[in-house]
């Protein structure tokens, strides 16, 4: 993973619509941060996320607990999908990493996963 000076190295966990406008805003501010992996089901969104990020293929997973499995990839994790999906992500990267998320459907998922953050 290259090191940036004063950004944040991230997981990306959904290249979707909303995970590819963060990731593309990231990438226009550099000093913000820059995109090191990302976990998305669907495989051509998946390829096509990684070449617009210059991900190599060990920075790619199917699935976001695959991603997890393989050791911390980031500083922190950015998970703006939509709903299930990226509250266990979440949930699952509370003590290894800091995460964003975003709920478009649900706040339900959002208070679960402070509660979480608070336990």
């Amino acid at each position: 993973m290259r090191k940036q000076h004063g950004s944040v190295s991230l997981l990306v966990v959904g290249a979707g619509d909303r995970g590819n406008v963060y990731a593309d805003y990231v990438r226009g501010h550099p000093d913000a941060g820059y995109v090191v992996a990302v976990a998305e089901p669907d495989p051509a969104a998946r390829a096509a996320f990684a070449e617009r990020h210059a991900l190599p293929p060990n920075r790619c997973f199917p699935d976001w607990t695959v991603a997890l499995d393989t050791g911390r990839l980031a500083d922190a994790v950015l998970a703006p999908t939509d709903g299930w999906w990226e509250t266990g992500a979440a949930l699952s990267t509370t003590t290894s990493a800091p995460v964003v998320a975003t709920v478009a459907k649900s706040r339900a998922p959002a208070r679960g996963m402070a509660a979480a953050t608070r336990r």
